[in-house]
This record gives structure tokens, C-alpha cells and sequence, in this order.
């Protein structure tokens, strides 16, 4: 089942599919200077969206990877070249954190 794979998170993120990635992106932005930035945004996905720490410690970890390898290409975050790096290099490791196969990831 993965990190997400409890009813609560699949529901929550079934019923907010279309503005999930914004909500963990502006998470991200609205930690970025916290002196703890990974748990900021966990706290505030758990606030905002009520995911649970656990599965949100997942979508955290593909957002650092996307940072972390997909910088440039995701100047714009809504780019082909942005979706396709993080695609390649971080999608495998949120499927086997969440349990939750690609093609259920948010678009």
C-alpha cells in the first residue's frame, strides 16, 4: 500500500487531483525559508489538505528531488521539460514511497 495507500489519503487526493501539485508546490514556496523546511511543509499539507505526515513526507521528497534534479527544466513548472524530468527522475521513488501508480499521480 505505500504511504498513502490508507483510505483518508486516497480519498483526499481523488477529490483534489486537479490543484494537488499547486497545493504541494505553494507548500514548498511557503517553507522554503522555514528553518525546517521539510517539516513546515508537511505540517501545512497536513493543515491545508488534511494528508496525513506520513504520505505527505512522500510528495515532499518528489518535490526536493524535482528541485534538486530538475531545476532549470522547471523554471516554468508546468513545462513538458518540467513534468518529463520529474517523470524520469523522481516519479519512481514517490510510486514506491506512496504505493500510488503514476498514472494516478496528479497531472
Amino acid at each position: 500500500q505505500g504511504r498513502c495507500g490508507n483510505p483518508a489519503d486516497l480519498t483526499m487526493m481523488r477529490d483534489h487531483n486537479a490543484e494537488f501539485k499547486g497545493d504541494i508546490q505553494l507548500a514548498m514556496i511557503e517553507c522554503a525559508f522555514s528553518a525546517d523546511p521539510e517539516g513546515c511543509t508537511i505540517n501545512n499539507l497536513h493543515a491545508s489538505l488534511g494528508l496525513s505526515d506520513e504520505c505527505g513526507m512522500c510528495w515532499v521528497a518528489e518535490g526536493q528531488c524535482t528541485l534538486a534534479n530538475c531545476v532549470f527544466q522547471c523554471l516554468d513548472p508546468s513545462s513538458a521539460a518540467c513534468v518529463e524530468c520529474s517523470h524520469e527522475k523522481c516519479f519512481p521513488g514517490a510510486v514506491a514511497c506512496t504505493g500510488i501508480p503514476m498514472w494516478r499521480f496528479p497531472p
